[in-house]
């Protein structure tokens, strides 16, 4: 199901499953200023890294980043979900 606003330009309650595509097109783009487009930039390069590390199994993006209702966040909240084996040891 794909991400859609309320009246509020929020997104209702719960967990969301979205691919970054879908994140960067509700959120991602110019609103009065660039700074979403700025943010998401940093989102998509530091999920890059991730991958690359293959340590993430899921990303929750959460605060003013993934409320349309705010024009320039200062910030992308974020919880990477690590898988259930990980121990923080170099391999």
């Amino acid at each position: 199901m794909a991400l859609a606003l309320d009246d509020r330009k929020l997104l209702p309650d719960g967990v969301h499953d979205a691919t970054l595509k879908e994140v960067e097109q509700l959120f991602g783009g110019f609103q009065k200023c660039d700074r979403r487009m700025t943010l998401f930039k940093k989102l998509r390069d530091y999920l890059a890294a991730v991958k690359k590390a293959g340590c993430g199994t899921s990303v929750i993006i959460d605060g003013s980043f993934v409320m349309g209702c705010v024009d320039g966040p200062d910030d992308v909240d974020l919880i990477l979900v690590l898988p259930s084996d990980w121990n923080g040891t170099s391999t």
